[in-house]
């Protein structure tokens, strides 16, 4: 499985490696992202923006 992995793949597996972590934290937590973020705390509360946050941060095959 690894004999055709060069060193080249490196850059190209950290990137897709952080965006797959980084895009599975709204769904654990999304106040904690929201409020990452530095909004104001009436947004930080709102379930709506905890929707939006969630549903921003999934990946949709087209």
């Amino acid at each position: 499985m690894f004999s055709n992995c060069s060193f080249r793949h490196i850059p190209t597996l950290f990137v897709a490696t952080t965006t797959i972590f980084g895009g599975i934290i709204p769904f654990v937590n999304s106040q904690y992202t929201i409020e990452e973020l530095d909004l104001p705390k009436r947004i930080v509360i709102s379930k709506e923006a905890h929707l939006v946050m969630i549903l921003s941060s999934a990946s949709l095959p087209f």
